[in-house]
């Protein structure tokens, strides 16, 4: 195997700092002499059109402002556990340029090949890297530009640097597949609810608040202490706040007493997050797909118990995550320092339209149908990931081909 020489990024790619620009300076992006506007918010695992802004193009002082179709798009000033994240910049139907919170990376034409750059940048052992470079500021962590020219990237000659990133960019395919298909379950669950319960009106006599199908009023989990010596798993926010409930998201805490009894997490619990630096998150409902005896609910997560003879899980996830309820807990958060947070007063005032229980579980019988497809392709999906991950390991520490050479 022929060792590969390892560079600094900064020798063969370089960082372009984005615009800037006040709020009032926003405007449609369609207008005369406007360029479309990235920002953080459209940093996800793809580079998210969906809501983008417009500015004037006199913004844009140099060239290298205008994304370029390769482009590596990072939140540069972000929550610690966002900073970093990147996406890929595909070709573009319009002039685009990017804000202050986001950098962009650009590698040197015919030094290094763009897909091989990302994939290196967004693996996670980059990721990590990069986040623990980051200088914390009072709720914003903002990346050390200087310190990730330095990372030192493996860089073998770029034929073989396109063969890599090609092999990635295949097994990369078949995941996407599987989030696609996902993604159209929910969208067939979804519209299954859209036709079985649009004709209810939510003024009308069916019209409940969420405090009348709870056995209680919700109450807020606990936190860890740092004088605990009892170690037990927490669930964090994005265990709840990712429009289905996230297993895997906990961490170890540890508390002066056990707190599993009474906090412990339950398949007939409603779990809301009651605070969230993006007001999207805030208030994000979802129920735990098992009973986890040995994992609680943290302090800034809200739960109850519902009273199933009178709602069905299925149906309460769906109509929490609608335009009407989401409207009410959008106008009910309020900020402190950053976050937006909710109550188990305000909380429990939100209303909706609540149906005849036959009618939700005859709902809850195709939800769950859905769901067990879903799983199969869960379980695919977990399973590239895990070969992706192995793949993208062995490609940057110059084993890829090792199976072959044996």
């Amino acid at each position: 195997m022929t060792p590969v020489n390892s560079v600094r990024l900064g020798e063969i790619a370089s960082f372009v700092r984005g615009i800037t620009f006040k709020p009032s300076d926003v405007i449609p992006a369609t207008a005369p002499n406007a360029v479309q506007c990235m920002r953080t918010k459209n940093v996800q695992r793809e580079l998210d059109l969906t809501d983008v802004w417009g500015v004037s193009r006199d913004f844009v002082r140099r060239d290298e402002q205008l994304l370029e179709s390769g482009d590596l798009l990072i939140s540069s000033a972000n929550s610690w556990n966002l900073v970093g994240k990147c996406c890929w910049v595909p070709a573009l139907d319009h002039p685009a340029t990017f804000g202050g919170f986001v950098t962009v990376l650009r590698g040197a034409s015919g030094l290094v090949d763009q897909r091989y750059l990302y994939h290196f940048f967004s693996m996670q052992r980059t990721q990590e890297t990069v986040r623990s470079f980051s200088r914390q500021t009072t709720n914003i962590s903002n990346l050390d530009l200087k310190r990730c020219a330095n990372l030192l990237v493996p860089l073998p000659e770029i034929g073989e640097q396109k063969r890599i990133a090609a092999v990635l960019d295949q097994v990369d395919a078949l995941r996407t597949k599987r989030r696609e298909a996902i993604t159209l379950l929910d969208d067939l669950a979804r519209s299954i609810f859209r036709s079985m319960f649009s004709g209810i009106q939510v003024g009308s006599t069916s019209a409940v608040s969420l405090d009348e199908v709870l056995q209680r009023r919700m109450r807020s989990g606990v936190s860890p202490s740092s004088r605990g010596d009892i170690r037990t798993k927490v669930l964090t926010l994005s265990a709840v706040t990712r429009g289905r409930f996230d297993e895997e998201a906990w961490k170890e805490g540890f508390y002066l007493e056990d707190v599993t009894p009474s906090h412990a997490v339950r398949r007939n619990l409603f779990l809301v997050c009651r605070g969230n630096g993006n007001k999207d998150l805030v208030g994000r409902g979802v129920f735990p797909r098992s009973d986890m005896d040995d994992t609680v609910y943290p302090d800034t997560v809200l739960a109850a118990p519902i009273r199933s003879e009178v709602v069905v899980p299925e149906y309460l996830e769906y109509v929490w995550s609608s335009s009407h309820v989401r409207r009410q807990i959008e106008s009910i958060a309020r900020t402190t320092n950053g976050t937006y947070k909710v109550n188990q007063k305000t909380i429990g005032a939100v209303s909706f339209a609540l149906p005849k229980i036959e009618k939700q579980r005859a709902f809850q019988a195709h939800a769950e149908a859905i769901e067990q497809q879903k799983a199969i392709h869960l379980t695919h999906l977990a399973s590239l990931d895990e070969l992706f991950t192995s793949l993208q390991q062995r490609a940057f520490n110059g084993t890829l081909w090792q199976d072959q050479a044996a």
